[in-house]
Formats: structure tokens, C-alpha cells, sequence
């Protein structure tokens, strides 16, 4: 009887063993490499995603920073990858466009009648006939940004779908992508149509321009997209690119700041020590002769308020051999 029992118990036992052991087995043939796992990250299928992510964070934070960091670097990939494809497919419709439309020749003396029409309207101060004339000198004047192979078209819009896949593999790993998919890819669409205008620049612009593209990262996207308005209108009109000056940047935007902090609208700051704008720029171990201000939600706001200023402020950016722009809630500040 006592045998029976102790049988009983160890075969119980043993059956427990046997259980655990081959459980352990299955499910250790069931859990994938940290790699595998990564590489399941970029699948289209959502819900593959899904359990790539919930096993990589099963796997512990270590598994999970590496998979974050190799995601992003994959990103960064696509991004190169993007970029590099939209400025050929730029390149090869303005390539296509050339030869068809090589016979069509225009007044060789078109631009410089439109640009001396212009400046007749700009001694006179007739600012708004003048900003129609701009206008059509600078569509003249610079390349239309146009994709028209469809399959270039494709092309972008699959590298596109890659970097959305990568940013909600991110997210699902608790990474929020910062801008999202879709304002980034404009973002890169709008610096690289930008770019893709340069060409027609004069060497020395394109010089200043990229030498103002390395300053980029000093400046918020609305303050840089001011400059590059700026410089475009100077360009088209035969005027030279102004240079960034990063020390007049802080200057400006201080300013800006101060007045959106202390609620006032004036180029005299009540802040003892910055009254004048050549007191913020001395501040700032730099000069200035001139300043803008205004209030504008955007770039294009604030530099078509200023060109239509009958009070100096367009003749100070036509004239300017340097800029400190400053962009903070609402309120803009140019120096020169």
C-alpha cells in the first residue's frame, strides 16, 4: 500500500517534469531572434507589427533600446533614400521638359524688361502692381518643381509608405515619431523643391545659399523659410543672396519674444538694456542698421507684409547685405 502510494506520487511528479520540459522546449522554439523580430518591424502587415513589438518588450529594455535604435537607423536610411530619388526624378522631368521645349525661345531681353518694370513700380511705391510682376518673374525665372514620370511617382510614394511603416513600428515600441510620416515628408518635399531651385542661381548665390543651409539647424523652419523667400525675390530681381548671421538671429529673436512675453508692438523695447535694436545686437557681440517687425503666423505672412510696407521696411530687405531673423508666437523680428 505505502509502495503503491509512493509510486503514485513520483509518477505524478515525473509527469509534471515532463510537462514543464517540453513546454519549455516549445515555447523556446517559438520565440524569435531579436533580429528576426527587427526585420518583422518593417512588414506591411499591421498585425505582424503588433507581435514583433509586443515580444521585443516581453525581451526586456535592452532588447528594446537595440530595436529602437536599429528601427531609426533604418529610417534615417529611408530618408536618404527618399530625398536622393525625389531630386533625380526633379532632375529628369527638368531634363525632359528642356528638350521638348528646346525651339520655343523666349526674348532673350524678357527678363531684364519685367525686372526694369519692377523697379519703375518700386520708386514709386506702387507695391502691390509690383508684387504681380515678381511674382511672374520668379515663375519665369525659376524651374517649376514638377514630377511627371509616373513611375518616379511610384517610386516616392513607396518609399514614402516604407518611412510611415518604420514610424508606427516606432510608436508601437513607445517612440512617437516627431513630425509624423506625413508632415516630414513634406517638410523634405518643400527643402528639396527648394534646393532643386538653386540651380539657376548665379555661382556665388548658390555659394551663400548653402553656406546659409549649414545655419539650418540654428533657426526654426519658419525663420529659415523666411530667409529663403527673401533670397529668392533678391535673386530673381539680380539683387545678391544675404548671408545668416547667427549672432543677429538670437538678437531677433529675443525681441520677437520679448514682445510676445511683455504684450507690446514696438522696435523701442521696454526691457532696460535692450531699447534699441543696436543695444540687442551689441548684446549679442554683433551690430545691426536696421530692423523689421511685425506680427504674422508664417513666413509668407510676414515677408509680403513687409514687401508691401510703404514705411522702409521693403527697402531695408532689397538692400541688406546680411540678416538676423527671429520668428516667437506670432511676433516677427528681421534685422539687418
Amino acid at each position: 500500500m505505502e509502495f503503491s502510494r509512493i509510486k503514485s506520487v513520483w509518477l505524478s511528479a515525473l509527469s509534471i517534469f515532463i510537462v514543464l520540459f517540453f513546454s519549455a522546449v516549445l515555447l523556446g522554439e517559438e520565440k524569435k531572434p531579436l533580429a528576426q523580430l527587427i526585420k518583422d518591424m518593417e512588414s506591411p502587415d499591421e498585425a505582424i507589427r503588433k507581435t514583433a513589438a509586443d515580444e521585443i518588450i516581453v525581451q526586456g529594455d535592452k532588447a528594446k533600446k537595440e530595436a529602437v535604435t536599429k528601427i531609426t537607423k533604418r529610417k534615417d536610411e529611408l530618408v536618404m533614400e527618399y530625398t536622393k530619388t525625389r531630386r533625380k526624378a526633379l532632375d529628369d522631368s527638368l531634363k525632359a521638359r528642356n528638350k521638348k521645349d528646346k525651339d520655343k525661345k523666349k526674348d532673350p531681353k524678357w527678363l531684364e524688361n519685367k525686372r526694369k518694370a519692377a523697379m519703375s513700380l518700386y520708386a514709386v511705391r506702387n507695391f502691390e502692381e509690383m508684387k504681380k510682376l515678381v511674382i511672374e518673374i520668379e515663375e519665369a525665372f525659376y524651374p517649376a518643381p514638377l514630377i511627371e514620370n509616373e513611375e518616379d511617382t511610384k517610386k516616392l510614394s513607396g518609399v514614402a509608405g516604407k518611412i510611415g511603416i518604420v514610424d508606427d513600428s516606432l510608436a508601437k515600441l513607445g517612440c512617437e515619431a516627431k513630425p509624423d510620416t506625413k508632415t516630414l515628408v513634406k517638410l523634405l518635399d518643400t527643402e528639396i523643391d527648394a534646393e532643386f531651385q538653386w540651380k539657376v542661381m548665379p555661382a556665388k548665390d548658390m555659394t551663400v545659399m548653402e553656406q546659409n543651409k549649414k545655419l539650418k539647424s540654428e533657426l526654426n523652419i519658419e525663420e529659415y523659410r523666411m530667409v529663403e523667400m527673401l533670397n529668392k525675390y533678391r535673386v530673381a530681381m539680380g539683387r545678391k543672396a544675404v548671408v545668416i548671421n547667427p549672432k543677429l538671429c538670437k538678437a531677433a529673436r529675443g525681441h520677437s519674444k520679448d514682445m510676445s512675453d511683455y504684450d507690446f508692438f514696438d522696435h523701442v523695447s521696454p526691457i532696460p538694456g535692450k531699447r534699441t535694436h543696436m543695444q540687442r545686437a551689441a548684446l549679442e557681440k554683433t551690430s545691426c542698421s536696421a530692423e523689421n517687425i511685425a506680427q504674422a503666423l508664417d513666413a509668407a505672412g510676414a515677408f509680403w507684409g513687409w514687401f508691401s510696407s510703404k514705411s522702409g521696411h521693403h527697402e531695408e530687405m532689397f538692400t541688406a547685405e546680411q540678416i538676423g531673423i527671429g520668428f516667437y508666437k506670432g511676433c516677427w523680428t528681421a534685422m539687418f
